[in-house]
């Protein structure tokens, strides 16, 4: 089959943004995060039999990694020093339209996603992934909040403002919730890029004042103040369930990534380990539909990343060689990733190129070539 895979930073999507270099660097663990899976798409696919389209950002990548795509797929290049705005997605539909499926990689920020999704599927593109409201609601968190069922355990979730009014009035009661922080995210944030940490109220409450607060001329980094939601640092064992749906076959789960999370006064993703807990998947796979049940448009790969725990007994992750058969696990929605998830880079050393068929409906066989006596690592920025 022909099939174009588009990836967002590598693609043209920075276009538009500073000159100077400044975003992109910024970017630059998401960028990371993108082009490892982007390659392994392409590579696995390749593998299977399948011809490739992609577009390639000129100023994305260097000779080296360009060479590489080019010895595998039509590379198209995208020209950014000639466009701006939305040059790169016209690009992007010129490429795809004889594919026969095209798969979009790309963050949530700042709304991308949905509207290149809807771009393409108005431009008749044959885009597979999520759609309707399971797009809509993994990318607002704060929406998301009011959408789940109560077993998600989703933490309560404030705008920031309402954060700020309760902490004036009833800083008692927040008193009881933030007894391991306070996480401050962008609600249409991706990963880990732009969320902050406060060890206390009183620390959140100094930054929503100070220079970068709410009341600031340019609040939080340029962004609209209604943007910003809080919520409490849940403890426990970070990890990502990844997931592939199709109405054929359903919502089938690929297993559990552990996620390696360093936490200063930022949150950064450098990583994930695993497979965890495989003797528990069936307890896992009813507990993902359950929680995606009341959603319209579930299709593709997409990831959940929760908190794992066992009441109160494990505090920290361990080792994912050493970690434990825990019985009954407590699981903690943090948000939905609507999309290709940096997992599918761990998994697919585990399953094979047919797990890259797999994400994009096209054949099921990678259920039945989990290798699950192997166990792999992969870090941010050094994936492939």
């Amino acid at each position: 089959m022909q099939l174009a895979v588009l990836e967002f930073l590598c693609g043209g999507g920075l276009v538009g943004e500073t000159g100077d270099g400044a975003d992109r660097h910024e970017l630059q663990s998401l960028f990371q995060e993108g082009f490892g899976m982007l390659r392994s798409m392409i590579e696995d696919l390749v593998a299977c039999g399948h011809s490739i389209v992609t577009v390639i950002d000129s100023e994305a990548l260097d000779g080296r990694d360009l060479a590489s795509l080019q010895s595998l797929a039509d590379v198209q290049i995208f020209e950014s020093r000639n466009w701006s705005g939305d040059g790169f997605l016209r690009h992007w539909i010129e490429a795809a339209r004889k594919a026969d499926r095209a798969l979009i990689i790309a963050p949530e920020i700042d709304g991308e996603l949905s509207r290149i999704t809807h771009a393409m599927l108005e431009s008749d593109i044959a885009v597979w992934g999520a759609s309707d409201a399971f797009l809509q609601h993994g990318c607002d968190k704060l929406s998301l909040a009011a959408t789940l069922p109560e077993e998600a355990g989703y933490p309560t979730t404030w705008s920031a403002k309402q954060w700020q009014a309760m902490a004036d009035q009833e800083s008692l009661s927040l008193a009881v919730l933030q007894r391991d922080g306070w996480v401050l995210k962008d609600r249409f944030g991706a990963g880990c890029a732009d969320i902050r940490y406060f060890t206390d109220t009183l620390a959140l409450q100094k930054f929503l004042e100070g220079a970068q607060g709410l009341s600031a001329p340019d609040p939080l980094g340029g962004r609209n103040r209604d943007r910003w939601m809080v919520q409490p640092w849940i403890p426990g064992i970070p990890a990502s369930l990844s997931c592939i749906a199709s109405q054929e076959s359903g919502v089938q789960l690929v297993g559990c990534m552990g996620q390696s999370i360093a936490r200063t006064e930022s949150v950064l993703y450098t990583g994930g380990y695993g497979p965890l807990w495989e003797e528990h998947h069936d307890f896992l796979r009813g507990w993902v539909q359950s929680i995606i049940a009341p959603f319209d448009g579930v299709r593709g790969w997409f990831g959940l990343d929760v908190v794992i725990s066992q009441a109160e007994t494990i505090r920290e992750a361990p080792s994912f060689r050493g970690a434990p058969s825990l019985g009954p696990l407590e699981i903690r929605l943090i948000e939905i990733n609507p999309r290709l998830t940096t997992s599918y880079v761990g998994w697919r050393e585990l399953i094979g190129p047919s797990l890259a068929e797999g994400v994009l409906g096209l054949s099921d066989a990678w259920a039945s070539c989990r290798r699950t006596e192997k166990q792999v690592t992969f870090r941010v920025p050094s994936l492939p």
